[in-house]
């Protein structure tokens, strides 16, 4: 089982996976879409796809944990 981070804010972050694993998965923020505007109670998003079992997916705004969520469909409710 692996763990995989994703940063919202400009970048998406494998970095909780092991470099080899990394290749094996790839990660979209799906929402907020990108260019929107995120204030307020806003829906965030995740869609991974590739090889390996993905133990669940790290929110971060700001290099800030602020959810996990453990099994598809990766998405939560976040008040920015």
């Amino acid at each position: 089982m692996r763990k995989l981070a994703v940063l919202l804010c400009l970048a998406v972050s494998l970095s909780a996976v092991p470099a080899a694993s990394a290749a094996n998965l790839s990660v979209r923020i799906t929402e907020p879409r990108d260019g929107a505007l995120a204030i307020g109670d806003v829906e965030v998003a995740a869609y991974v796809w590739g090889t390996d079992t993905v133990e669940g997916v790290e929110f971060r705004v700001d290099g800030r944990t602020v959810g996990l969520v453990a099994s598809p469909p990766y998405r939560m409710r976040l008040d920015l």
